[in-house]
């Protein structure tokens, strides 16, 4: 089980990582794709080794390789953050078999590294990829705001259109899993929509308030 949480841990270390590098390259207009890692000052290209998130910057003691200019602490902090936000929804969420989560879909699941190895339960994994995608989205745009920079609008429109899209696919594919999805105090007021063929209204009134 330590493997595992230690290989999401370090997965979520790594959107920690990449979000820095969106936080600091949009405002800019320069390409997520294209052009590797760079020191802000000198611009000399920042070795892999020192890529790594979290030990990179302290292997680096914060200071660039070339220049020794300072290297600001956000970025361990950030990835630090990343991962502990991804590691504890991934290991509370999957490692319990979806016993944390409202509603009755994951109920008989089977929990912890067995049951997510050799019993892979896929609808509660793509619950946990949708909750994950929220937190790391919404940390996304807190960063921005700290830097002072506004949230692309395509990209509001993007999140909102994949959370929709989210709970109005899972009823389809996965009758009971709609509920997961949800904050826990709105899953009563929900619960009838797929037993009563409305919970298409309540997209509506979903995409409506996203809009």
């Amino acid at each position: 089980m330590g493997c595992i949480i230690a290989f999401i841990v370090t997965l979520g270390a790594n959107v920690g990582s990449f979000l820095n590098v969106v936080v600091h390259r949009v405002p800019r207009g320069e390409s997520l794709v294209f052009g590797g890692s760079r020191c802000p000052a000198c611009r000399a290209a920042i070795r892999w080794r020192h890529n790594v998130p979290v030990l990179g910057w302290l292997l680096l003691r914060g200071r660039c390789h070339d220049c020794q200019s300072p290297i600001a602490c956000r970025y361990p902090i950030v990835e630090a953050m990343c991962a502990t936000m991804v590691g504890v929804v991934a290991s509370v969420e999957l490692l319990s078999g979806g016993a944390t989560l409202p509603g009755v879909a994951f109920v008989a699941r089977r929990g912890g590294s067995d049951g997510l190895l050799f019993h892979t339960d896929w609808s509660l994994v793509a619950v946990c990829t949708v909750h994950c995608f929220l937190l790391v989205t919404l940390f996304a745009w807190a960063l921005f705001d700290v830097e002072g920079h506004a949230v692309p609008r395509q990209w509001k429109a993007l999140a909102c259109g994949v959370m929709i899209a989210a709970v109005a696919i899972s009823p389809l594919v996965w009758p009971n899993v709609q509920t997961a999805l949800l904050p826990v105090g709105l899953v009563s007021g929900i619960g009838s929509w797929p037993a009563a063929g409305v919970w298409w209204r309540g997209l509506a009134v979903s995409g409506a308030g996203a809009g």
